[in-house]
């Protein structure tokens, strides 16, 4: 996991999971050790906030509380498995079953995972209909910087952000409701 995150590639899997479930990364080096909340290690393509003379040593998941659920959607490319969009989020239900707190993150398609702050903001205090699923995870693309990838266009770039995050979300809710 440390070396996954470290390397910082834009299409692994592990950058967007640890940011949809707000990990802290702790590292040791010639300064002493310092702890980084996971929003902010990632500053661009194969490069975070990590001193060259830095080492990542511990990743601390805080403990969700109930009502809560994730899930992690992926459309891999075929030849190396990385992700051409990979999609994870964490949300938890409030007693009334409205969304108390969201957490969703995009790797693959941008030059580093990132979260998706409009999805969030959407979803929150919002009964998680499929519906109001739908119209969050059309935010999906809002913001990003998307990089250059091999075949397909923006419309295709943005329509992917769309339907995995649709997915992620739905998958994420359904395991909030029988947590």
């Amino acid at each position: 996991i440390g070396g996954s995150l470290a390397h910082a590639d834009p299409a692994a899997d592990l950058p967007a999971v640890t940011l949809a479930l707000g990990a802290e990364l702790r590292v040791v080096g010639r300064g002493g050790p310092r702890t980084i909340p996971i929003d902010q290690f990632f500053t661009g393509m194969f490069s975070s906030t990590l001193a060259p003379d830095e080492l990542l040593v511990e990743v601390r998941v805080p403990v969700a509380p109930a009502r809560t659920g994730g899930a992690y959607e992926k459309y891999a490319d075929p030849a190396s498995g990385y992700a051409i969009v990979g999609v994870a989020a964490v949300v938890t239900l409030g007693a009334n079953g409205a969304v108390e707190r969201a957490r969703v993150a995009v790797t693959g398609l941008t030059p580093h995972a990132t979260r998706l702050a409009g999805v969030e903001q959407a979803l929150m205090a919002k009964a998680p209909t499929a519906e109001e699923i739908q119209a969050a995870a059309q935010r999906a693309a809002e913001g990003l910087e998307l990089r250059d990838l091999t075949g397909g266009g923006a419309a295709y770039k943005n329509n992917l952000a769309v339907v995995y995050t649709r997915r992620a979300l739905t998958r994420a809710v359904e395991r909030a409701r029988s947590a």
